[in-house]
């Protein structure tokens, strides 16, 4: 499928990420390490996850080989399984793209290795992204994101060794500062317009915030960049206290919960769908979910969107089982039914 033809439709590209946390919340991968073992040691789980995306109306599948770096797997051991996990990543996501009639893509993301200071940093970045683009390319990717970037340094270096691939491009800011500066001192707005006349198809912010104290800020990048805007928020409740999740501390304690203890945080359906609505206002051409989602938040982001899916059938029907009128039923049968109360007596 052709991407940058998709984008010349006009209509959303809805995409589901959020792999990472899901699969530390199934307890597949590790919160401190994060990289994407499951991949290698339950291949089964990741194209699972990807098929309940699927079905839940994303428009994408996206290989799972965020944190699949070299320097990340260097971390854990396992650097000799580099190219497995990312061919394999890949091998995955295409094999569920294919059959859904779904987009393919492949990715990049922060190195955590970055240093504008420090040039030997700087060319093992294009060192690895060369190497995983070189997979992703063989495996025949419709488009590549590189996501997750605290730097526009780093982001501006992927998006380089992107287009020497000649790959369509979704470039992507986290904005975990609350001062709005990417963290080699760039105001965020000007960081994505910047990405944007250096060629990039997309350009994003993803993770860090929720709906709530993302969407703000999307509106000021909107002002400055004139091509497809995307916006990929946290499915946790970000605020002016905690402005992002790695700042969240267990409710009425010191102690921080992030990263493996977020369910406190985790935000309603109902802002999902203010925040799709919201997406649609601003003009938004490139939607999704970041750390937290799951199948329901992106069942909740595509219908408000209208899109049909596989989960239609099972939508609520606006009944439920609690406010059943048992006294028809009682009448019907002509006995009293200890239930008729139920609903009352919950509340």
């Amino acid at each position: 499928m052709d991407f940058r033809e998709y984008l010349k439709t006009n209509k959303p590209v809805l995409i589901a990420e959020g792999y990472l946390f899901e699969f530390i919340r199934r307890g597949r991968v590790k919160p401190a390490s994060f990289v994407p073992e499951v991949v290698l040691d339950y291949p089964e789980c990741v194209r699972a996850l990807h098929q309940e995306f699927v079905d839940a109306g994303t428009d994408v599948v996206q290989a799972f080989t965020y944190y699949a770096n070299r320097e990340k797997m260097r971390d854990v051991g396992r650097e000799g399984e580099l190219e497995a996990i990312n061919r394999k990543a890949l091998q995955i996501a295409k094999e569920v793209a294919r059959e859904n009639n779904k987009l393919f893509a492949g990715g990049l993301c922060n190195s955590n290795l970055y240093d504008p200071n420090k040039p030997e940093t700087i060319q093992e970045c294009e060192n690895m992204f060369t190497e995983q683009c070189q997979w992703a390319k063989e495996a025949g990717v419709d488009y590549m994101i590189a996501e997750t970037f605290w730097d526009y340094g780093e982001a501006s270096l992927a998006l380089k060794v992107m287009k020497r691939f000649d790959f369509p491009t979704v470039v992507s800011i986290c904005p975990a500062s609350k001062k709005e500066v990417t963290f080699d001192g760039v105001p965020i707005p000007e960081a994505l317009a910047r990405l944007e006349s250096e060629g990039a198809d997309v350009v994003t912010l993803n993770c860090a915030r929720g709906p709530k104290t993302m969407l703000p800020l999307i509106e000021k990048c909107r002002a400055v960049c004139k091509g497809p805007l995307g916006c990929l928020p946290i499915c946790y409740r970000t605020d002016e206290k905690w402005h992002s999740f790695q700042a969240f501390k267990y409710i009425g304690s010191d102690q921080p919960c992030y990263p493996n203890d977020l369910k406190e945080y985790y935000v309603s359906l109902k802002e999902i769908e203010w925040f799709a609505a919201e997406c649609k206002r601003i003009g938004l051409s490139y939607i999704g979910l970041c750390c937290g989602d799951d199948p329901t938040y992106m069942r909740a982001l595509s219908k408000t969107f209208g899109k049909p899916c596989a989960l239609d059938k099972y939508d609520h029907d606006g009944k439920n089982v609690m406010s059943r009128d048992y006294s028809e039923v009682s009448a019907e049968k002509e006995e009293p039914n200890r239930y008729a109360g139920l609903w009352d007596f919950c509340r």
